[in-house]
């Protein structure tokens, strides 16, 4: 039982610098947001998508049908919406 937990805390180099990688990402694009409208439709976003997996894991067929079709489409809007930070983030 104890090599099983051993074998799971196991990591590399690698995964350090993979992990500190997306970090730093991340507060790029929080930094790129905050304080913008932007910040406030993402986050709309994030609550329509977890609303998504919550009706999901409930088998409610015909509302997750609905949210998926909203959430699939949402990502063109998504970079409809977020098209000047996008851009401000690739000049960076």
């Amino acid at each position: 039982m104890a090599l099983l937990f051993l074998d799971f805390l196991k990591f590399s180099f690698i995964d350090i610098v993979d992990i500190l990688a997306v970090a730093m990402l991340f507060y790029w694009l929080y930094r790129l947001i905050k304080g913008t409208a932007a910040f406030n439709i993402f986050g709309g976003l994030i609550l329509v998508y977890v609303l998504w997996k919550v009706v999901v894991l409930l088998d409610m067929k015909l509302l997750s049908e609905l949210l998926g079709q909203f959430v699939s489409v949402g990502i063109l809007a998504l970079i409809i919406v977020f098209q000047p930070e996008i851009r401000q983030f690739l000049l960076f």
